[in-house]
């Protein structure tokens, strides 16, 4: 199997570790200069192999099969090398890249990384070059890997590489306040890395802080030509901000006279993560919520799973057809009927925000049924197109915390109006070449 130096072995090509290694573009340090080697004759003719070595894959345009054996044999001559002079970094460099190229002993990896971040403490690139690969490599439980991040935070706190790929982190694990806290411990200014900004602009959108986040906007200034993917993100949030504030304004004062009546159906959504309470929008959409309480009770969605994540934008579930044992797709599957919308034309509906519970549907207009979906961050450009019918009342890290795969356990409404659930549904045409059952009579189930 091809594995290309160009993704493996540049890791390490930023890091300086030694000028005796140049074929991973390594420059000289203080710290190396001073290393004694006992055998500079040894040392000469295990680098001129090793640069053999790399010379012919890089040539060759990677690693394959045939060449792992003498990787390993080089990789030999080294452990002879540091059993004679422990602790050589230049040695040490070049196992971990060869390692890294074979990789098929992660444990010889971790001591390599492990030996060289000891040697050199001060090394941010190195350090977190150790840490980006034990994350990849799932070595880290998630507690772990949150004390890791922070720890080597707090150890560079001038480096904005290390902020920068912190902080992007926490937002693909929608931790939009873990985000601010971070960024509000940087110079943004002094980090000379306008994607901070924009960051952070975009955890206070997701936190529904519209003011700030477009003052945060402001600070970023012009950006250049070459951050056009940059300037098109700092747009795209310009623009959603505009669209939401007006809707949040809109949204508070329904949600005060919600509270004031302090009557609106509730339910419990258990899942293996835990639970996560919404409320039910039935004065603005009372057929959906009569949808989804219905399905409640009939037990429709005890076993059914979140069959899609999306980062930083929702997760959705529902879906009959994500049961274990399920002969459909899941996110195709529907409970044997429609409903109709209730947003757009004649509606006043309402609008997608952090926390927000909407159906699912096809984009076609009354195509929901049963999937529903949790916002992560307000979404405006859904508004009209997707029926907005309740929201997250208590579980927000539950719900932030939900990915595909998860598993709901059970849906228990917690309250509800005196009145009957019965929604009002559109029967499912059947495709063609497909007879139509023949109407129920009088005493069949």
């Amino acid at each position: 199997m091809l594995r290309r130096p160009s993704s493996i072995a540049l890791r390490l090509a930023v890091l300086g570790l030694t000028a005796a290694v140049p074929a991973l573009g390594l420059t000289a340090t203080p710290a190396f200069a001073a290393a004694s080697i006992a055998d500079d004759t040894a040392f000469d003719a295990l680098l001129a192999r090793y640069e053999r070595l790399v010379s012919a894959i890089t040539a060759g345009g990677g690693l394959f099969e045939q060449d792992r054996p003498v990787v390993r044999s080089v990789l030999r001559e080294i452990e002879g090398f540091l059993a004679d002079n422990p602790g050589d970094p230049r040695a040490l460099a070049m196992d971990l890249q060869l390692s890294l190229w074979l990789d098929e002993d992660p444990d010889r990896i971790a001591a390599r990384y492990a030996e060289l971040v000891a040697a050199r403490p001060a090394d941010a690139a190195l350090a977190l070059a150790a840490l980006r690969w034990q994350s990849a490599e799932g070595r880290l439980e998630d507690e772990q890997l949150d004390a890791a991040w922070a720890e080597l935070a707090a150890r560079f706190p001038e480096s904005p590489e290390i902020a920068l790929e912190h902080v992007r982190r926490l937002k693909d694990e929608v931790r939009y306040e873990a985000m601010l806290e971070v960024l509000d411990g940087i110079d943004l200014a002094a980090a000379e890395q306008p994607e901070l900004l924009v960051l952070k602009a975009e955890a206070l959108f997701a936190e529904h802080r519209f003011d700030e986040a477009l003052a945060t906007l402001d600070d970023l200034g012009e950006l250049g030509a070459m951050q056009f993917r940059l300037r098109t993100r700092s747009d795209e949030l310009r623009d959603w901000i505009g669209q939401a504030s007006e809707g949040w304004r809109l949204e508070q004062e329904k949600r005060a006279a919600e509270a004031s009546a302090d009557d609106l159906p509730r339910a419990a959504i258990e899942t293996d993560r835990g639970t996560v309470v919404v409320e039910l929008f039935e004065n603005d959409a009372p057929n959906t919520v009569a949808n989804f309480i219905s399905l409640a009770e009939q037990g429709f969605y005890d076993g059914t799973g979140f069959h899609r994540f999306l980062a930083d934008f929702m997760v959705q579930g529902g879906d009959a057809n994500s049961r274990p044992g399920a002969e459909g797709t899941p996110g195709t599957g529907n409970p044997g009927y429609r409903i109709p919308d209730e947003h757009g034309e004649g509606f006043t509906p309402r609008h997608h925000f952090n926390d927000s519970l909407a159906m699912a549907n096809t984009g076609a207009p009354d195509s929901g049924g049963s999937q529903f979906y949790l916002n992560h961050k307000p979404t405006p450009w859904l508004d009209g197109r997707h029926t907005v019918f309740g929201r997250v009342i208590d579980g927000r890290d539950v719900a932030r915390s939900l990915r595909a795969d998860d598993r709901i356990l059970s849906v228990r409404v917690l309250r509800k109006r005196d009145r009957a659930y019965e929604p009002q549904t559109i029967a499912i045409a059947p495709p063609a070449g497909v007879p139509a059952p023949a109407p129920a009579t009088e005493g069949e189930g």
